[in-house]
């Protein structure tokens, strides 16, 4: 219990550089050692919420409840049986913080810190088929959202990146004749097993009560945890994205405009880029066996207190 303990604070840390960059302009000598909040404000650079690292609801300002359906593709490497479908049903608790930036009014950056619990399930909307493996899955995690949009008035629209870590456990039927597809099922199910995922997606605030989104999302699940292994490879994928980050604060200082799409493209394109090269070694470039891959298209509602 000790090492699962441990592995889970260590991923907490690194989710914490890799999702909350801190954002530093240029300086000029004569200002360079003065370190008066007030004074960064004028430039761009909010103390209290750029050094804000810790995972703290409490610093978020508004409650906010999101509700998803969905459909789940299965994929596991050397599986001649295939998985039936799933769709998805999945409640999200958390805050969602925004502000406008410095370059422009109506570019705002967003961020949505969240508890989720989810089914996905052959029964929610979707046929028992006889020739496939039948499974369903229970999910509980934590995820963080972030990204740029452009305000228009009481309304808005978001385009976001998402990382996250849950827990998963797989049940299945046991009419599975292959055995060399039961043997590899038997690694995931029955059990909470680790995992991750990345979502990216649009969404749009008609009024500043309700939002409307529809989103892709890709999630891996471990068979199990190798430390120094996951470790190193969430590494690579956090300094990727902290580079993004820099980047398209750079774009939000020349071409405001561009930022929220720049954002979008670069920080999706990545994750998608690591899951594909996860899809064979779960903790990419390090030798690791398959994970079982999910693959979900879902649209939602999002309610903001």
């Amino acid at each position: 219990m000790k090492i699962k303990y441990s592995i889970v604070s260590f991923i907490l840390l690194l989710l914490f550089f890799s999702s909350h960059q801190t954002s530093a302009q240029d300086t000029d000598s004569s200002w360079s050692h003065n370190w008066d909040k007030e004074a960064y404000k004028d430039h761009g650079w909010d103390w209290d919420s750029d050094w804000d690292w810790q995972f703290s609801f409490s610093g978020f300002e508004h409650p906010t409840i999101n509700l998803s359906y969905g459909l789940s593709k299965y994929s596991l490497k050397d599986l001649v049986t295939p998985v039936s479908d799933n769709g998805l049903g999945e409640l999200r608790l958390g805050y969602t913080k925004e502000k406008k930036t410095f370059r422009s009014d109506y570019i705002i950056k967003h961020q949505f810190n969240y508890a989720s619990l989810s089914n996905l399930s052959y029964k929610l909307g979707l046929e028992e088929k006889a020739n496939e493996i039948n499974a369903e899955m229970w999910r509980f995690g934590f995820g963080w959202e972030d990204g740029y949009g452009y305000k228009f008035g009481n309304s808005s629209v978001i385009l976001y990146n998402t990382w996250g870590m849950n827990w998963s456990k797989i049940t299945v039927d046991d009419t599975i004749i292959n055995l060399a597809d039961r043997e590899m099922i038997s690694l995931f199910k029955d059990d909470f097993h680790f995992g991750t995922l990345s979502a990216g997606g649009i969404k749009i605030r008609p009024i500043p009560l309700i939002e409307v989104e529809a989103g892709v999302e890709r999630s891996a699940i471990y068979s199990r945890v190798l430390f120094w292994k996951a470790a190193g490879s969430l590494l690579i994928e956090a300094a990727g994205q902290g580079l993004v980050d820099s980047f398209v604060r750079n774009v939000l200082s020349s071409t405001p405009a561009a930022a929220p799409v720049v954002s979008f493209l670069l920080k999706n394109g990545l994750s998608f880029a690591m899951y594909e090269l996860r899809k064979e070694k779960m903790n990419w470039p390090f030798d690791s066996a398959s994970p079982v891959m999910v693959d979900t298209y879902r649209v939602g509602v999002t309610f903001i207190f």
